[in-house]
């Protein structure tokens, strides 16, 4: 058995395929080279280990033009060919082999480090196939969000920070918007839902792109799923049609589908031997379009990208070209501002592909080696049209990574936990205001820090400070007018108190010391904060400044009582002054959290919540707070003030999850 899933005749050597085919090594050698062949090599073995499917070059012969008895050998340039091989031997020694590719087709080395990526979605759960509105300024994506908000079509600006819905259901699979050239109207798909992923229909879907009912245009799958990395629909640049993948009866490859009503007149323009065609992509002038022809199960399937020429009338004008084929999962190929490349996303691969994970850069002219653009996995992939200056965005989806989430639950039932609030890339140290109303937290994005303010439900949310890496913060005044901040920075670092209702932050005089984890005393008098190696208390003006010990952070108070972690265990003395009392071992972290009748803390282990009554009596063991297993961990915690519920922050690394990132001024 193939990694196809049948039997296959297999040919191990370029003498057998030149036996199969009928020609001699060196011309099939060229045909590799300069015809897309479909040979395989082993990377790690010696430069003749090669081998070839005997379908797989059945279908590649098949696809070549019938008017021709055998394939058009094209010219050799030698010239080039020299020019080529200089600019390898000039090569620095350190020079990588993906840069030695490249100089051999005279193309441009692309340092993964020149293109910067920036988060634009890092939402609770996936965010695949995003599609650019005319202007560049918004993107339409599919949100899979399982457990919380609806899965379905989403919109959201390119300087935004919430998602708009636009077409979401529970009933059915909602996904592959194409917004149309006019900006009125965005095309997707729908999949009814039934016991298996593969089974059901797929219709072709219409609705406003400012929103509204949407309209069922036509069925183009029964008993197959065109997968959510791959963007399948594709507008022509008049509006008057769109080009789109179809696995229905006799309906099998790409077919162009009129957008005025008359289906009876949709076209064909592929017709694959074997496997399915997936994700057209129109060039801007309409005049071809690139496709995917995936062969074998999604895990262990034999991809390829084809070109498709068209005449004016929008029919195939001779067979299409192969420009890339290899093992692994493509996950959406788009078209360069120049029409003379393309870049595709590599979201998976086998151990015998040439290719790894990442973002790369083929020509759209004949095939050629990929160029890495950016390494690491690229699951999604959609540009925007070139602004004024011909300048255009790249949206693709990738592994957030380490990240760390806000989570909600009445302290009643913490197994029914929610997310809390908007998500970035990094938010912790939520805090809630002393009425119970407000929230505080942290978030990273951007290499950024931000304070953001929410309500008690986590909906509208703002900004209220942006600025330098936040060490620890923020923390509620007593009174609620004011927020503490605390920065660990060598040269801006120090504690800021933050306005409530807007403003300046101010600083607060500690002597130019980095400072983090602060937190107010009850009267709101002084603010304790950890510095260096110690916890330290300090009046409001910074003339009274004294240090409570070393080693202790993260701390909280009550009237009586000032509490921190040391070594592990939570430790407290009395405001007035006196000798330490451990009253808990074994904390999972050094996040503690305090109202006016409990302490809270994390047991290690078992991720037990418990509380310790202030007024003494037996520790409580509340239950294990949810999203803490394996290896994510506690980034804040924060208790209502009347007891009722809990805010918490789970960091770890999030790849399981798919998020959309931006690369601006994409060349």
């Amino acid at each position: 058995m193939t990694a196809q899933g049948h039997d296959e005749k297999r040919l191990d050597s370029w003498k057998q395929i030149a036996a199969y085919l009928g020609k001699s090594e060196r011309t099939v050698r060229r045909w590799e080279q300069t015809e897309g062949l479909p040979v395989h090599k082993h990377q790690h073995l010696q430069k003749g280990s090669v081998w070839a499917f005997a379908g797989e070059l059945d279908e590649w012969r098949c696809s070549r033009s019938p008017e021709r008895p055998g394939l058009v050998e094209l010219p050799t340039n030698r010239t080039s060919d020299r020019i080529a091989w200089r600019w390898i031997l000039l090569a620095t020694a350190g020079a990588t082999a993906v840069a030695a590719t490249v100089a051999w087709f005279g193309v441009r080395t692309w340092p993964s480090d020149e293109f910067v990526s920036q988060p634009l979605t890092v939402l609770q759960g996936s965010e695949y196939s995003p599609s650019f509105s005319p202007d560049g300024n918004r993107v339409a994506f599919f949100w899979n969000n399982p457990g919380a908000a609806k899965p379905g079509i989403y919109t959201h600006g390119m300087n935004t920070e919430l998602p708009v819905p636009l077409a979401i259901s529970q009933d059915n699979f909602q996904y592959s918007p194409a917004w149309s050239p006019d900006g009125r109207s965005i095309a997707f798909l729908r999949r009814t839902l039934s016991h298996s992923t593969f089974a059901g229909e797929t219709w072709l879907m219409l609705v406003p792109s400012g929103g509204g009912p949407a309209q069922s245009l036509i069925q183009l799958a029964s008993g197959f799923a065109f997968m959510a990395n791959n963007s399948h629909l594709s507008w022509t640049p008049d509006g008057r049609a769109i080009l789109a993948p179809m696995v229905d009866g006799e309906h099998r490859g790409i077919y162009r589908i009129p957008m005025d009503g008359a289906h009876a007149n949709v076209s064909r323009l592929t017709n694959p031997v074997k496997g399915v065609d997936i994700g057209p992509a129109l060039s801007r002038d309409g005049r071809s379009f690139i496709f995917l022809r995936r062969n074998g199960p999604i895990e262990a399937a034999v991809e390829s990208i084809y070109r498709q020429e068209l005449t004016a009338n929008g029919f195939p004008d001779g067979p299409p070209r192969l420009l890339y084929h290899d093992r692994g999962m493509l996950s959406g190929v788009v078209w360069l501002p120049s029409g003379k490349d393309l870049a595709l996303c590599r979201g998976g691969y086998l151990p015998d592909s040439s290719n790894g994970l990442g973002l790369f850069r083929i020509s759209a002219e004949i095939r050629r080696s990929p160029v890495l653009l950016k390494s690491g996995p690229c699951h999604t992939i959609a540009i925007s049209p070139p602004d004024t200056s011909g300048r255009t965005t790249l949206v693709y989806g990738t592994h957030q990574g380490f990240a760390a989430r806000l989570w909600h639950a009445r302290l009643q039932s913490l197994q029914d936990h929610t997310p809390f609030a908007p998500a970035s890339s990094f938010d912790s140290f939520p805090s809630y205001s002393p009425d119970g109303r407000l929230v505080a937290y942290a978030s990273a994005m951007d290499g950024k820090s931000i304070v953001r303010l929410v309500r008690a439900d986590g909906s509208e949310p703002r900004k209220i400070w942006q600025g330098p890496s936040l060490s620890g913060g923020p923390r509620w005044s007593p009174d609620g007018k004011q927020i503490v901040i605390g920065l660990a920075d060598p040269i801006h670092g120090g504690l800021f108190l933050l306005p409530v209702s807007g403003g300046n932050p101010a600083p607060l005089n500690i002597g130019g010391q980095p400072a983090g984890q602060p937190f107010w005393s009850p009267g709101g008098k002084e603010i304790i904060y950890w510095s260096g190696t110690e916890l330290w208390r300090t009046s409001m003006d910074g003339r009274d400044r004294s240090s409570l010990g070393p080693s202790l952070r993260l701390g909280a108070q009550d009237s009586r009582f000032t509490y921190f972690v040391k070594t592990g265990d939570l430790i407290r003395v009395p405001v007035s002054g006196g000798k330490e009392e451990k009253i808990a071992e074994n904390l999972a972290s050094n996040f503690i959290a305090a109202t006016q009748k409990f302490v809270y803390f994390v047991r290690a282990g078992d991720r037990m919540l418990c509380a310790i009554p202030v007024a003494g009596g037996a520790t409580r063991e509340l239950g294990v707070l949810p999203e803490l297993e394996g290896k994510r961990f506690l980034q804040g915690l924060s208790v209502s003030p009347d007891d009722s519920s809990i805010l918490w922050a789970a960091a770890g690394n999030r790849e399981d999850e798919i998020d959309l990132h931006v690369i601006r001024d994409f060349r």
